[in-house]
């Protein structure tokens, strides 16, 4: 049985090869970024393809899929891989399959904020206040507020502002690096953040197995998972909601949807979602459920038990971020060293594929060097 994994040559990629890859599945990668070497040193891809552009690796995708007899599975793993599997459908449909919608709206239109929020509010959700045409002078935003890409692959978290009064707002604007379409949402002070990563099904139905505690985070305030808590999803108000958001959009694939905890009202706010595999299904794998291979298997049309396996709830790492955050003296090493006592494993650690663990370390110290 074969798949095709597309994405950039690092952690999210990697993360789905493993997964299908201890379960048989032969797997072929198309990679659209600089040969970090991680993808090609796992010892389940058998093949992989580079392009300098998304674009390109389509095109590539459709050239090898007219030499098939039968359709291949895709797996997603970044928004703008999403969003191109479905612009290219007509002639990829032709050979393979992927993550795809079944209503009136496209992935390319779930991608956009305001109209995730707009959904997510229709599902249920406490959603912050937001303002999608706000203008260059801030006429009527209350502040506090923060500036976000209005679509995420179009920008950059590293663009994500908090804007305190019209002075930082408009500062704030002028810094932007990548992103020229932005929100301005309401600021929610937040004790936490959460991610709940499922799969929709094609019957339908949505596997919600667990939910992600994002306990610290690299850079601070606005960067990826360090150290995460893993453990069973009981919350049945919140998943009612996750189910009415996917079956409103119809959506067939990998998914998660970020929340955060606001201090103030003790509630949950829905911050977005990701149609297209989350870099942190690999703490879910180590949970004890394999989400990539369940979307696969569901897009086949082959029954799958993702709930054989006995759960690991607990503390999980984020291998580089950690380290990072240490180097950065964001956290002591007295923390450190206790977080990877507790802890039940790491993101990039497979016992039986080592090398893209070490490679990504090799590849930050030879940056540094």
């Amino acid at each position: 049985m074969k798949a095709i994994v597309v994405g950039s040559d690092g952690q999210n990629t990697v993360g789905v090869i493993q997964c299908l890859g201890r379960e048989g599945i032969t797997v072929f990668a198309y990679l659209f970024s600089e040969d970090t070497g991680i993808v090609s040193s796992s010892k389940y891809v058998k093949k992989t393809f580079f392009s300098e552009t998304i674009s390109e690796c389509i095109n590539q995708l459709i050239i090898d899929g007219r030499e098939q007899t039968n359709k291949i599975p895709i797996v997603a793993c970044s928004d703008i891989v999403a969003s191109q599997l479905e612009i290219n459908k007509n002639e990829l449909c032709k050979y393979y399959i992927f993550e795809h919608t079944t209503s009136e709206y496209t992935i390319n239109e779930v991608l956009n904020k305001p109209i995730q929020l707009k959904i997510a509010k229709e599902s249920g959700f406490m959603v912050p206040s937001f303002y999608d045409n706000a203008d260059e002078q801030g006429n009527g935003i209350h502040f506090p507020c923060i500036i976000k890409p209005m679509i995420s692959k179009e920008g950059s978290k590293s663009d994500l502002r908090v804007c305190y009064d019209l002075k930082t707002y408009l500062s704030n604007l002028s810094s932007l690096k990548y992103t020229k379409k932005y929100i301005v949402e309401q600021y929610i002070e937040r004790d936490y953040e959460i991610s709940i990563i499922g799969c929709g099904l094609s019957n339908g139905d949505c596997l919600i197995p667990a939910i992600e505690y994002k306990l610290t985070l690299y850079p601070l305030y606005t960067g990826l998972e360090c150290l995460a808590k893993i453990e069973e999803f009981k919350d049945a108000k919140l998943i009612d909601c996750i189910k009415k958001f996917i079956k409103r959009i119809g959506y067939v694939g990998l998914f998660s949807i970020e929340m955060m905890h606001s201090k103030t009202d003790g509630e949950y706010y829905f911050t977005e979602i990701n149609p297209r595999n989350d870099g942190a299904n690999s703490f879910i794998l180590k949970y004890g459920v394999n989400l990539p291979m369940a979307h696969v298997m569901d897009l086949l049309g082959t029954e799958y038990n993702w709930n054989a396996q006995k759960k690991k709830p607990g503390y999980y790492i984020w291998d580089i971020h950690h380290l990072k955050s240490f180097v950065h003296k964001d956290i002591s090493i007295k923390q450190w060293i206790s977080e990877i006592v507790k802890s039940k494993g790491f993101l990039m650690f497979d016992i039986h594929d080592m090398k893209p663990f070490f490679k990504q370390y090799t590849n930050w110290l030879n940056r540094k060097i």
